[in-house]
Parts: C-alpha cells; structure tokens; sequence
C-alpha cells in the first residue's frame, strides 16, 4: 500500500505541477511578477519555502490535493496595482485570457507526451471501453470482445479467462460481441482456441477453450458475461507521427460525449446517480492505481500511463469549464470584461470565487464519501 500511496502522490503532484508552470511560464513570457509557486493549498503554514532572488516564493503546503501561482495583481485591482507594468491587472484581457489558459495547454501537451511514450510501449493500439459511439480521428479501429465476469465451473473459467481479458480472435478469425456467441454455438465440443489479450495490448496469449453443447440457462457455450470494447490502432507510419495529438484530442472529446450522456440520463431519471456512481475523487483514484499496480511489470506500467494520460485531459476540461474558482470562470470574467469593456467590482468577484472554492471542497468530500462507500461495498460483497 506504500507503493501505491508514493506513485499516488507522485501522480498527483505532477498533474498539478505541471498544470501551474503552465501559468507561470506564460506569466513570465509577459512580464508578470511572480510571487508564489505552491504545491498544496494555503490552509496553514507552508512545510517548506523558499524565496528566489527576484522575489518569488516556491512552497509546499500540507493539503496537496492542488496547486497555485499567485500573481502581483491577480487579486489587487487597485489604482497602483493597475499602473504597475509587471501586474496581472495591468495587462490587456487577452494576455490574462492566455494565461489563465495555460494550465489547461501543459495538461494536453502532458497528455500527448505520456501517450507517444505508451503508444510507442504498446505497438501503436490500445483498447477503450466502449460507452458512447465514437470514430476516432487518424486511426483504425475495430471492435472487440471484454470479458466482464466469469462463472464457477464454467469453460472460461477452467480455461484461464479472467474478467478484463480482451479476446480479439477465435481460431484465428476475428471476433466482436455480436460474433462470439454465434460461433462459440458452432464450436461447441470441440477445441477453440482464443487469442486473448489482458487489458493493455502487450504480447497475446492463446487459450485452448472447449464451448459447452448445453450450456445451462443464461451463461452461454463459456460461462461469461461480455461487454463492447474499442481496439484503436495507428498502423500507417503518417497514423503514428500524429497518435500522441489526435489520441489526446480524441480522449477529450470523448470524456466530453460520455459526460453528455451520463447528463442526459441523470435528466430522464430525475436523478444524480447516473453521475455520481462514474465520478471518482482522491480515494477512488487511489484504490485504482492500487489494482493497476497488482498487475504487475508493463502491464502495470501502461495502464498508469493511460490512466494519468486520462487524468490529466480530464483536469484540463474540468478546469476550463465556467465555474466559479476555476481556471475557466476566472476567463469568464475577464473575457466579459473584454467584450462589455467593463470590468467587475473586485470584492463581487472575490465573493463568487469564493463561494465556487467551498463548493468544489464540498464536492471533494462528497466524492470521498461516495469513493468509500463503493470501496466498502466491494469488500463485504465479496
């Protein structure tokens, strides 16, 4: 659990590092006095500091689940503050615009490294649950097989088949949900070997398998339950130069269209659950990257990459929504003020900000509640 706390915080800590510099260089590039770096939010005293020779304050504060630049004049709008060329305030509604956009630029870019360097692990391919129809852009793409659960007693699971193992083929022809059924039914009795892949797609296995010819009610000729899964490939030399940008670009147009239809059916139940049970926070996070890391070896080690892959896209999109205390509704504001040519009284701004800031911490807490329930619910089920 050590290791998982370490790579947890490790993974944490980049996210938001990586997120703030991309402020903090754009800050610098327009001349904006920096006064703080901080990992951590400012609840109590900082664990260390330091200041730079320009002034600047690099610190780590307890509460790590974020991260800050503080800039002169991001929160002073005062007549000095307004005059004074390195201030935040002083610069035109564009450059603020762009600054406050670079968090969101660095996780991309962060996105697109992490998903040549997984790519490149991976033999270009890699395989995505399939919640929403979706084409994705620059690649080939095919659907696949995953096996969600395996009964007692059953071919599958006498064979080896475990639940997040991906089967791509069956006697070398190739399979889909819609085709295993009808031609596990016209195998039956007989040897069938499967071309099974588990989760990532590293080197596959064959499984030597013999479908049941009167399989009881509801299990069908293996005994598993199945589920779509999308083999998405980058096979073409032009597909891999552009898989790194056209995956990252993919991943958040998709998280997008999932996030649409959990949305929609929220509405149509009249209800949050649709929502709420897909939403993860730090402790749900945490116990991911513990069953990731169970795998063991490359395995463990592409799933990381795409999970922090996805994570740090998601951070992007969350962060550049219009939400008060957000990367996206600080834009808002400025961007109005750009296009009204009227700014905002600053202590308004301040108290929306605010009051967005304590609804994100008690979202924070009801995500970690929720994560815990989840969690417990496993353990006594099983």
């Amino acid at each position: 659990m050590l290791l998982t706390f370490l790579v947890f915080l490790v993974i944490l800590s980049v996210l938001i590092l990586i997120h703030e510099f991309g402020h903090f260089i754009l800050a610098k590039r327009y001349g904006i006095k920096v006064e703080e770096f901080a990992l951590g939010l400012p609840f109590s005293r900082p664990l260390w500091s330091k200041k730079n020779k320009d002034g600047m304050i690099v610190a780590i504060y307890p509460f790590l689940f974020g991260g800050f630049v503080r800039l002169l004049g991001e929160d002073d709008d005062s007549a000095k503050i307004r005059k004074n060329p390195k201030s935040f305030a002083h610069k035109p509604w564009k450059v603020r615009s762009a600054i406050l956009l670079g968090g969101v630029m660095m996780n991309f870019l962060l996105a697109v490294v992490l998903l040549y360097f997984y790519l490149s692990l991976s033999g270009f391919k890699t395989f995505l649950p399939e919640f929403v129809k979706y084409q994705f852009h620059g690649a080939s793409q095919k659907s696949r097989v995953l096996v969600v659960d395996v009964e007692k007693n059953t071919p599958g699971k006498l064979s080896g088949l475990s639940p997040g193992d991906i089967i791509v083929a069956a006697d070398g022809q190739e399979v889909n949900t819609n085709t295993l059924s009808s031609l596990m039914k016209e195998k039956a009795g007989s040897v069938t070997r499967l071309t099974v892949y588990h989760q990532v797609p590293l080197q596959p296995k064959t499984i030597s398998i013999i479908p049941r010819i009167s399989p009881p009610k509801g299990e069908g000729p293996l005994g598993i339950a199945i589920s779509d899964v999308i083999e998405v490939s980058y096979p073409k030399i032009t597909q891999k130069l552009t898989s790194g940008f056209s995956l990252a670009f993919d991943f958040g147009i998709y998280t997008i269209k999932i996030l649409g239809v959990l949305i929609g059916r929220s509405f149509s139940a009249h209800t949050a659950e649709p929502i709420v049970s897909n939403l993860s926070g730090p402790v749900g996070i945490l116990d991911q990257i513990n069953s990731l890391l169970s795998f063991g070896g490359m395995e463990a080690l592409l799933n990381i990459i795409q999970l922090v892959s996805v994570m740090t896209i998601n951070l992007a999109i969350v962060n550049v929504l219009p939400f008060p205390a957000m990367d996206g509704g600080r834009l808002f504001f400025v961007v109005a003020e750009g296009i009204l040519g009227k700014k905002m009284k600053p202590k308004w701004e301040r108290y929306i900000h605010n009051v967005g800031f304590a609804l994100l911490l008690a979202l924070m807490v009801f995500i970690t509640y929720n994560d815990i329930g989840k969690i417990l619910t496993r353990i006594f089920s099983k």
